[in-house]
């Protein structure tokens, strides 16, 4: 090995605290996952109407929830299911009115006053709602993306969170490429991130049926290739930006809020396949003689319906992903001259050296040049280029499960499960490592009608990340994969630094990290209406642990230019600047454990009218 005398022995291992020192606050309230509408019911002279009740049927679904004018005339009913509902007024005196095509959206507060006029209960008055675009009953600043734009807008890779920078004072962050070496892409997440007015991408809460989904560094969810996956699965989603009420939490920045479609009375369904393939592509100015490979195929379906008519509902999707995207890489190696021996100073000054017989294994690392020499190195160097394929396999599924026990009880179940590792190449075809963004999410919501005007929701999440960085797989060259290159045994070569020349190592020395996260959550809501007023109280818990894990299994050995010496030949003649060992070729992770508990109370209160 490089025995020289002048390697150090050491242990040095750390991972920054990329994902556990991102723990935040308090959770959102549940009413972030449904809708809720309020009004009053007036009589044509504009007086109120006392004791009116309302039948308010989610059209889909036909879940019925009923309410009751107090002696102001007005109503409310919270933590509704985005969706179309019918609204149907009947008092005595006064003909039945029934509101049609009542649109609630999600975590929405919708205000429609009704009007009653004097007949037989057994008449009947149908009136189509119109859309109110501005909301009256709260000061918090948000828009909505229904499920039509989700599905019918173009998206790259079918991510729906790119829809979230429609709104104003939301900008997309292009994420880093991830490139074998460099480790920061995985270690910032791999989802797409969202700036918004001001705020870091990872101030930002990701929400799924109201449980907290952001991934082990705090950022946007998403697979290795940046999306996140599920638009067929996702009914709606909304961006709130800024006026938060106490409801809202956790983070600084915005809060992208969405909800799973369900299964309805209707039985729905769908199938896709989208590909794309270098033959639909036009060659750039920067492509050679060929387009380069390029294969993607998105394809799965959703389904939803009954199992019980107005009583249980089932919905499930899957998408898969199958992706061959080609990489160049145009790397500096030495030339065949500098080989054996031929070399030049620093100033051009030929040179002669003997290259020491245990480096000359290490240099079947390093290919010879493909692109002619690097006259700035007047001859030591040149360029090897080559293409590299990315490949990867990701598959999605989200299923959700509503059933309703009576008019006062109904619960809600959501599962998601999210895998998609993707294999690269090193830049000189030396190794093949694996990135990997997977996860797993459930939550169990209840809600509990204890009257009209009081609602209980009560949820229980867990929220699991995954992250792998570089990780090993296997040698793609005999040299790659010699374990006598190693410092230890059981090691492959180390990560060898030379100045002026690529980097390169066997099996296991390029930087690798993976995080575990895994996020308790639970939380309890009471929302209740009295008189003129509305007042929403409630806590949330959550319990956070994340391990991470960085490693370099196969140490260092650094080549430092000195003098009138390149690096390349302080390489060639083994001429160590500095080098990592680990003993026995072994290796203990810094482990970085966080445990966090919160329990946080937060009470709204909105007057309706007066």
């Amino acid at each position: 090995m490089f025995s020289n005398g002048m390697l150090e022995k050491s242990i040095a291992f750390g991972l920054a605290a990329f994902a556990t020192l991102m723990i935040a606050s308090s959770t959102a309230n549940a009413q972030l996952a449904g809708a809720t509408l309020s009004g009053q019911v007036l009589d044509p002279s504009g007086a109120v109407v006392v004791a009116a009740s309302l039948v308010i049927k989610n059209n889909a679904t036909g879940e019925v929830r009923t309410a009751t004018t107090n002696a102001k005339g007005l109503y409310s009913a919270q933590s509704l299911q985005p969706g179309i509902y019918s609204i149907t007024v009947s008092a005595p005196g006064f003909a039945t009115h029934v509101e049609q095509s009542v649109e609630l959206t999600v975590g929405a507060t919708r205000e429609i006053d009704l009007s009653l006029i004097p007949g037989q209960v057994t008449e009947r008055v149908d009136v189509n709602a119109g859309t109110n675009d501005v909301e009256t009953d709260t000061s918090v600043m948000s828009a909505t993306v229904g499920q039509k734009s989700i599905v019918d807008l173009p998206l790259n890779g079918r991510d729906w969170t790119q829809l979230a920078t429609l709104q104003p004072g939301v900008a997309s962050v292009r994420p880093q490429q991830p490139t074998t070496g460099n480790s920061n892409r995985g270690v910032r997440g791999y989802g797409n991130q969202l700036a918004s007015n001001g705020h870091s991408p990872y101030e930002n809460t990701y929400r799924l049926d109201g449980i907290n989904e952001n991934d082990y560094s705090n950022g946007a969810p998403g697979n290795v290739i940046g999306a996140n996956l599920g638009v067929d699965a996702i009914q709606e989603f909304s961006v709130v930006t800024t006026s938060y009420t106490a409801a809202y939490g956790r983070t600084s920045g915005s809060v992208i809020n969405a909800v799973t479609r369900s299964g309805t009375n209707a039985p729905h369904g769908s199938a896709y396949v989208f590909d794309r393939d270098k033959i639909f592509d036009a060659r750039n100015f920067f492509d050679g003689p060929t387009i380069p490979p390029f294969h993607r195929v998105q394809f799965g379906g959703a389904a939803g319906g009954p199992i019980r008519k107005n009583r249980t509902f089932l919905f499930a999707n899957y998408e898969g992903i199958r992706q061959s995207q080609s990489q160049n890489f145009s790397s500096i190696v030495p030339s065949a001259a500098a080989r054996s021996g031929q070399l030049h100073g620093a100033d051009g000054t030929p040179v002669t050296v003997m290259v020491d017989p245990k480096i000359i294994p290490f240099l079947g690392l390093y290919p010879l040049p493909n692109a002619g020499l690097n006259p700035g190195t007047f001859g030591d160097t040149g360029t090897f280029n080559t293409t590299g394929l990315l490949n990867l396999t990701e598959n999605f599924l989200v299923t959700r499960f509503d059933q309703t026990f009576s008019e006062k009880d109904s619960l809600s179940l959501t599962y998601l499960y999210d895998n998609g590792p993707e294999t690269i190449p090193d830049s000189l075809g030396n190794t093949l490592s694996r990135l990997n963004a997977s996860r797993q999410l459930a939550g169990i919501t209840e809600t509990h009608i204890f009257t009209p005007s009081v609602v209980n929701i009560v949820r229980i999440g867990y929220n699991r990340s995954l992250g792998e960085i570089l990780v090993p797989i296997k040698a793609l060259t005999p040299s790659a994969g010699d374990p006598t290159l190693g410092y230890t045994a059981g090691t492959f070569a180390p990560a060898i630094n030379a100045g002026g020349i690529a980097s390169t190592g066997g099996l296991g020395s390029l930087r690798q990290a993976s995080v575990h996260y895994n996020s308790y959550q639970f939380d309890d809501d009471l929302a209740a209406s009295r008189g003129a007023h509305s007042l929403t109280t409630g806590f949330a818990f959550e319990r956070i642990y994340a391990n991470a894990q960085g490693k370099n299994q196969n140490g260092s050995a650094t080549f430092n230019p000195s003098g009138n010496a390149t690096g390349l030949q302080r390489f060639l003649t083994n001429n160590l600047s500095n080098g990592l060992v680990l003993p026995n070729g072994t290796t203990n992770p810094v482990e970085a454990r966080t445990a966090c508990s919160v329990d946080t109370s937060r009470t709204t209160g909105e007057s309706e009218k007066i």
